[in-house]
């Protein structure tokens, strides 16, 4: 039955922190025109390197002890939407390997689910944007990680934009957010360039044939990636 049972947090934190682990190989190895080279790209243009080196991460074993658990990075593979009536191309998806107790019919669709938005004000990639075009268009909609309770939502901050300050007016003010539990900033230690919270929405689409029922809310975690 659907939803699959959740991802553990430790699972997920492993997922967090190696996307920050990335990131920060990406800043090391940019140069000093890092900077000039992202203003006005679109993400896509970050998600490539950023998933090779996740995926170059697997394949050497850098991952940690809960790197078996992964079985690939994949980015912008096209899949379909909760109705099945269109398909769309999530920008990473964290395909995990199911515990032996779980029937998974399509591995496809079983995994951690992220969606990229560029914050940079001077190029009107705001966090109005970042929650109408990911938030609700692709999680709280049921476009992407429709079988799952939980997914990512990651940001490439250009501006220096702080998290909270950012998306808690959004959060507050854009009741299309469905949002079930407030956001709430990480209490333990966020890695080095990143902050990290957690928000919980509803989800109020059911099921299609032969799935039946309601998807519950789905849980995110929101992963703010830093130049600096």
């Amino acid at each position: 039955s659907l939803p699959y049972p959740e991802v553990s947090r430790v699972l997920l934190r492993a997922i967090e922190h190696a996307l920050v682990a990335a990131w920060n190989r990406i800043l090391s190895t940019g140069g000093p025109d890092l900077l000039e080279a992202f203003v006005g790209v679109h993400e896509d243009a970050i998600t490539d390197p950023l998933v090779t080196e996740l995926e170059r991460m697997r394949v050497r074993g850098e991952l940690g002890p809960m790197g078996g658990f992964f079985a690939a990075f994949i980015k912008s593979e096209e899949l379909w939407d909760h109705a099945h009536r269109s398909q769309a191309l999530p920008d990473i998806v964290v395909r995990l390997v199911p515990p032996p107790e779980l029937l998974v019919y399509d591995p496809r669709y079983y995994g951690v689910f992220i969606e990229s938005k560029v914050i940079d004000s001077s190029h009107k990639k705001s966090a109005k944007l970042y929650c109408t075009e990911g938030v609700i268009s692709r999680f709280v909609s049921g476009l992407y990680a429709w079988k799952m309770r939980q997914a990512i939502m990651c940001a490439y901050v250009l501006d220096g934009s702080s998290l909270m300050t950012a998306l808690g007016s959004e959060f507050s003010t854009q009741s299309s957010l469905q949002t079930r539990e407030p956001l709430t900033p990480r209490a333990w230690p966020v890695p080095s360039r990143a902050e990290i919270a957690d928000s919980t929405h509803d989800r109020t689409w059911s099921y299609s044939h032969p799935n039946v029922g309601s998807p519950g809310s789905i849980a995110l975690s929101h992963v703010w990636l830093r130049l600096m």
